[in-house]
């Protein structure tokens, strides 16, 4: 080995190195106890914890109080609590099971991405890149499942990259496989079979065109199906083809292109925010510039514009959502740079504005932490717990104002006869289903009414 590879190699392992002590520290910051912070955490540890206990998928959290049209999942489906759920009945529900169970999974996927014939530099690098997102270390203190969909794009890489050395049946028919298991925790994750084009383009025309019909159709299948139905342009699409109202579909999907827009180029949590939206468009203009050089860089290009374009017109680019959605495959995108031009200054660029992006995170993430940390949260009180498990199939309303007040959390699941409970939580402006009774506040404390009593 030459010197200056070598020197090199001590400059990744001490980058590694560091990055690796700076989520040692965090952690040291956070301790054990991981509560839930954002809305969407509560739906994922009581409908896993509704699982654990009594077998049945039926969500306990829902927006609406419906759940979805089939099994009356929650709005992110049922996989979930299938995982979480499943692994608390082995081992004993804890809902912070949760953010070990998406860690394990991610260092699962950096294992086998270790096994991989890629060369040690090469994968060196490429885990720097990993370690250096803003999103790892975002999301390695969450209730969140975002790892599990980064860990997802990592194994997704090394699939391809398997199929693309190999070029065997067998390896197809994994990577489809596990695309398919993808899609089940995140529908979009089937645009991702958009990136076998390049490699069937030439034998397998006709493979390729069911691909290309089937992917739309299979997404909008599984998500008006098996999840529950939020306010946006997709979910809501086939109640304007119902209607046949055109006018109204189109000005809609109109003036969503034009805010999302806006918050694209205006919107912003920080620093970090600006910088990792710099990293998107730089990651896909190299992209752009390299299709014609490698087959798995146009695989990762069409997997990430096609999400980029779905995210743009059908639903939205704030509230955290476009990063969730596009920054998983825009690491596939780099991890294939990387790999497929290690001599070039293509990735040195990529990964200074991603470790630009993590520095900037750093003083945001430490604040998120002491407020997770500090964060106050009234006690339900036992009574009202051990009252709420007397009831049958009730379908209870929390009030908005509770919803950030309380340790909802501590809301009982299952009723005295193993039967789930089922709450509404009002996030959206939406219909609802009509609940039988209210949690609201009274004197400062949660209190339970029934449908009859509030409307006297």
């Amino acid at each position: 080995m030459l010197q200056p590879e070598r020197n090199y190699m001590r400059l990744y392992y001490v980058v590694i190195g560091l990055l690796l002590l700076s989520y040692v520290y965090f952690f040291s910051l956070m301790g054990l106890e991981n509560n839930p912070y954002y809305g969407d955490e509560y739906f994922y540890i009581k409908n896993a914890e509704a699982f654990s206990e009594t077998g049945s998928l039926k969500a306990s959290f829902t927006y609406s109080g419906r759940g979805s049209k089939i099994g009356e999942f929650d709005a992110h489906g049922p996989v979930y609590p299938l995982l979480y759920g499943g692994i608390g009945k082995l081992f004993g529900y804890d809902f912070q099971l949760i953010s070990k169970v998406n860690l394990a999974i991610l260092l699962l996927s950096l294992f086998l991405f270790i096994l991989s014939m890629e060369k040690l530099s090469t994968k060196l690098i490429q885990i720097i890149l990993i370690l250096s997102s803003p999103f790892t270390l975002f999301y390695a203190f969450s209730l969140l499942p975002e790892l599990i969909h980064l860990g997802g794009a990592i194994i997704l890489y090394y699939l391809y990259e398997s199929y693309h050395r190999s070029s065997r049946g067998r390896d197809l028919w994994i990577l489809v496989s596990f695309i398919l298991l993808l899609g089940l925790f995140r529908s979009t994750w089937l645009f991702a079979l958009i990136g076998l084009v390049p490699f069937l383009w030439n034998g397998r025309r006709s493979l390729v065109l069911v691909l290309i019909f089937s992917i739309p159709i299979l997404t909008w299948l599984l998500q008006t199906n098996f999840h529950e139905g939020v306010v946006n342009v997709f979910s809501e699409m086939k109640y304007w083809f119902g209607e046949g109202n055109w006018s109204v579909l189109f000005d809609t999907i109109f003036f969503n292109i034009k805010r999302n827009i806006y918050f694209l180029f205006t919107y912003s949590e920080g620093a970090f925010y600006a910088i990792w939206k710099i990293w998107l468009f730089v990651s896909l203009i190299l992209g752009f510039l390299l299709i014609a050089k490698d087959k798995l860089v146009l695989s990762g290009i069409l997997m990430l514009a096609v999400t980029f374009l779905f995210t743009l017109v059908f639903y939205k680019f704030y509230k955290w959502t476009e990063w969730r959605m596009m920054l998983p495959l825009t690491v596939f995108l780099n991890l294939r740079i990387i790999a497929a031009f290690p001599s070039q200054y293509y990735y040195k660029g990529l990964l200074i504005i991603n470790g630009l992006a993590f520095l900037f995170l750093i003083p945001f993430q430490y604040e998120l932490i002491q407020l997770r940390k500090n964060y106050q949260t009234k006690t339900i009180s036992k009574d009202l717990v051990s009252h709420i498990k007397t009831l049958e199939q009730p379908l209870i309303q929390i009030d908005t104002l509770a919803l950030t007040g309380f340790a909802l959390e501590q809301l009982p699941v299952v009723n005295q006869k193993g039967q789930v409970i089922r709450y509404i939580l009002p996030y959206y402006e939406m219909e609802l289903k009509e609940a039988s009774h209210f949690l609201e506040i009274q004197e400062g404390q949660l209190m339970m009414r029934s449908k009859n009593i509030r409307s006297q």
